[in-house]
Protein backbone atom coordinates (compact mmCIF):
# COMPACT_ATOMS: atom_id res chain seq x y z
CA UNK A 1 0.00 0.00 0.00
CA UNK A 2 1.15 3.52 -0.79
CA UNK A 3 2.45 5.19 2.38
CA UNK A 4 0.61 8.46 1.77
CA UNK A 5 -3.00 8.98 2.80
CA UNK A 6 -4.21 11.56 0.29
CA UNK A 7 -5.55 14.79 1.73
CA UNK A 8 -6.32 16.43 -1.62
CA UNK A 9 -6.99 15.58 -5.24
CA UNK A 10 -3.35 16.08 -6.28
CA UNK A 11 -2.24 13.44 -3.80
CA UNK A 12 -4.97 11.12 -5.12
CA UNK A 13 -3.31 11.38 -8.54
CA UNK A 14 0.01 10.37 -6.94
CA UNK A 15 -1.59 7.31 -5.34
CA UNK A 16 -3.26 6.39 -8.64
CA UNK A 17 0.06 6.62 -10.51
CA UNK A 18 1.82 4.53 -7.85
CA UNK A 19 -0.90 1.85 -7.91
CA UNK A 20 -0.75 1.64 -11.71
CA UNK A 21 3.03 1.32 -11.51
CA UNK A 22 2.54 -1.58 -9.08
CA UNK A 23 0.17 -3.28 -11.53
CA UNK A 24 -2.89 -2.56 -9.39
CA UNK A 25 -6.14 -1.06 -10.54
CA UNK A 26 -6.44 2.60 -9.66
CA UNK A 27 -9.97 3.92 -9.38
CA UNK A 28 -10.02 7.60 -8.37
CA UNK A 29 -13.42 7.39 -6.67
CA UNK A 30 -12.38 4.42 -4.54
CA UNK A 31 -9.08 6.07 -3.57
CA UNK A 32 -11.01 9.15 -2.45
CA UNK A 33 -13.48 7.07 -0.40
CA UNK A 34 -10.59 5.21 1.26
CA UNK A 35 -8.75 8.48 1.92
CA UNK A 36 -11.73 10.12 3.61
CA UNK A 37 -12.16 7.22 6.04
CA UNK A 38 -8.41 6.92 6.67
CA UNK A 39 -8.08 10.66 7.31
CA UNK A 40 -10.98 10.58 9.78
CA UNK A 41 -9.36 7.59 11.51
CA UNK A 42 -6.01 9.41 11.65
CA UNK A 43 -7.67 12.48 13.19
CA UNK A 44 -9.30 10.47 15.95
CA UNK A 45 -6.19 8.35 16.58
CA UNK A 46 -4.14 11.51 16.98
CA UNK A 47 -6.69 13.11 19.31
CA UNK A 48 -6.87 10.00 21.51
CA UNK A 49 -3.13 9.34 21.26
CA UNK A 50 -3.75 5.85 19.96
CA UNK A 51 -6.08 3.64 17.92
CA UNK A 52 -8.79 3.22 20.55
CA UNK A 53 -11.85 4.07 18.46
CA UNK A 54 -12.78 3.00 14.96
CA UNK A 55 -14.27 4.88 12.04
CA UNK A 56 -16.46 2.89 9.63
CA UNK A 57 -18.63 3.80 6.69
CA UNK A 58 -22.27 3.57 7.68
CA UNK A 59 -23.45 4.94 4.33
CA UNK A 60 -20.51 5.16 1.96
CA UNK A 61 -19.70 8.73 0.96
CA UNK A 62 -22.52 10.13 3.13
CA UNK A 63 -22.12 8.98 6.73
CA UNK A 64 -19.19 7.80 8.85
CA UNK A 65 -19.82 6.17 12.23
CA UNK A 66 -17.51 6.35 15.24
CA UNK A 67 -17.24 3.25 17.44
CA UNK A 68 -15.63 3.06 20.87
CA UNK A 69 -13.27 0.36 22.10
CA UNK A 70 -16.27 -1.83 23.04
CA UNK A 71 -17.67 -1.59 19.51
CA UNK A 72 -20.57 0.66 20.48
CA UNK A 73 -21.49 3.46 18.13
CA UNK A 74 -20.82 6.78 19.84
CA UNK A 75 -21.14 9.28 17.02
CA UNK A 76 -21.57 10.10 13.38
CA UNK A 77 -19.78 12.29 10.87
CA UNK A 78 -21.59 13.76 7.90
CA UNK A 79 -20.58 15.95 4.97
CA UNK A 80 -21.36 19.65 5.05
CA UNK A 81 -23.00 19.42 1.61
CA UNK A 82 -24.01 16.58 -0.68
CA UNK A 83 -21.22 14.04 -0.18
CA UNK A 84 -17.80 13.59 1.34
CA UNK A 85 -16.18 12.89 -2.04
CA UNK A 86 -17.62 16.07 -3.59
CA UNK A 87 -16.21 18.07 -0.67
CA UNK A 88 -12.86 16.28 -0.95
CA UNK A 89 -12.64 17.11 -4.66
CA UNK A 90 -13.55 20.73 -3.99
CA UNK A 91 -11.19 21.29 -1.04
CA UNK A 92 -9.63 18.41 0.90
CA UNK A 93 -8.25 20.71 3.59
CA UNK A 94 -11.70 22.16 4.33
CA UNK A 95 -13.14 18.64 4.55
CA UNK A 96 -10.50 17.66 7.11
CA UNK A 97 -11.32 20.76 9.15
CA UNK A 98 -15.01 19.87 8.96
CA UNK A 99 -14.30 16.31 10.17
CA UNK A 100 -12.20 17.64 13.03
CA UNK A 101 -14.99 19.99 14.13
CA UNK A 102 -17.44 17.10 14.22
CA UNK A 103 -15.05 14.85 16.12
CA UNK A 104 -14.33 17.32 18.95
CA UNK A 105 -17.72 17.04 20.67
CA UNK A 106 -17.73 13.25 20.27
CA UNK A 107 -14.31 13.00 21.90
CA UNK A 108 -15.26 15.52 24.58
CA UNK A 109 -18.38 13.63 25.61
CA UNK A 110 -16.68 10.24 26.01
Amino acid sequence: MYPLVPTNILEVAQVMAWRKQQGETADEDQIIIEAIKENAQNLIDEALEGPYWTIKWENEDHLLAVFDVMGEKIGELSPADSSFSAEFRKNGHELLLHLGKQLRPIIGSH
